[in-house]
């Protein structure tokens, strides 16, 4: 469980007085209890800690604002701790002087200048100074690292996005065309399927339009996609022969858009030929759970098959960029050539669906 969610912490993060303000007190309360408990001799620790921190808030802005950016930033790590030690050693030496001025107004106790030289006594006010420094570079350090992080992601983030739009925009053309033509046919010879077929053409644009803009659809809608695209295909060829088995109910599965249709459009534009025998194409998508499988066979042209073998690939590329990027490690991809046949069979695990704008 998230004790805090992202858009709250970059919030409170990007606020620099409510962090600093966290810091601050935090570090003041835990060294008034610290001594409080520990040092029963001093009386009055809160205002002891209150007056100390009169040298250690601005140590600690030298070093971020001066030291860090100037110097540990630009790979000058010796100038930076030769700069501490010396910043360290003024501050020890003239916290001598706010302690004396705390006994002096009775809320520290009393102690001869002697003890304040002793080897042991500069050392611990120096280490104060030393944790207190080293604690909020690193925590400045970190806060940037964390941004740089968030940069990076958002940056890969639009990356990826651009790239999803322009693999899902590459889906051919022409079949609107040959669709077009193919109706102004039938209007001409005033049939009567030319209203049907209208309407599935503009269920058909519909779809691709708005619904395939959006990141996920419902599987149903896809699967309705191309039930119209298969039905305006057949307009082109008289003789073809479609076998399609879809799941009878899909529930409330969602996909990507467009991911099935190109394994359909390779169909069609590579596997259909001039011989009556030859024009089949069969279709079968099957749902378990999250597990989509989806396999397209279609009869093997032997017209300038080296030529239709590469126009195909380009098409399957585009499907398999899409699917890495979609479903990393959720889909499995292949394609098989025989004599008379080409099958090309896909599985994708819907669960391992990444959102492009919510990584």
């Amino acid at each position: 469980m998230q004790l805090l969610n992202q858009p709250y912490l970059d919030k409170w993060l990007n606020s620099r007085p409510a962090l600093h303000i966290s810091f601050w007190s935090f570090y003041y309360i835990y060294r008034v209890l610290i001594y409080g408990g520990v040092v029963n001799t001093w009386e009055n620790v809160a205002y002891v800690q209150a007056f100390e921190l009169v040298l250690k808030i601005p140590i600690v802005y030298i070093n971020l604002y001066i030291f860090l950016p100037h110097l540990l930033k630009r790979k000058k790590t010796l100038y930076f701790f030769a700069a501490n030690i010396l910043l360290i050693g003024a501050a020890t030496f003239l916290q001598t002087f706010i302690i004396k001025f705390c006994i002096s107004i009775g809320i520290y106790q009393y102690y001869p200048d002697s003890y304040f030289w002793t080897p042991w006594k500069v050392f611990s006010r120096a280490n104060h100074f030393v944790t207190i420094s080293s604690v909020a570079v690193v925590i400045k350090v970190l806060k940037d690292f964390y941004f740089s992080q968030q940069t990076t992601q958002k940056l890969e983030r639009e990356k990826l996005e651009t790239e999803l739009k322009f693999l899902r925009s590459q889906i051919n053309p022409h079949f609107f065309f040959n669709t077009l033509n193919n109706l102004y046919s039938l209007v001409e010879r005033k049939d009567n399927e030319a209203g049907p077929i209208l309407l599935k053409l503009s269920e058909l644009m519909s779809y691709m339009i708005y619904e395939a803009s959006n990141i996920k659809v419902t599987l149903k809608q896809e699967l309705d996609n191309l039930k119209n695209f298969i039905s305006l295909e057949q307009l082109r060829f008289n003789n073809l022969k479609v076998d399609l088995k879809m799941p009878g109910d899909v529930g409330n599965q969602q996909i990507a858009p467009l991911l099935l249709l190109p394994f359909l459009e390779n169909a069609f534009k590579h596997g259909v030929g001039k011989e009556k025998e030859r024009n089949w194409i069969t279709v079968e998508l099957g749902l378990d759970g999250y597990l989509l499988s989806y396999v397209v066979q279609n009869a093997h042209s032997s017209q300038d098959n080296a030529q239709k073998s590469t126009q195909r690939g380009i098409g399957l590329d585009n499907l398999k960029r899409r699917l890495e990027l979609l479903y990393p490690g959720g889909f499995d991809l292949q394609t098989k050539e025989y004599t008379d046949t080409y099958e090309s069979s896909m599985a994708i695990d819907l669960s391992k669906y990444v959102e492009s704008d919510e990584y």
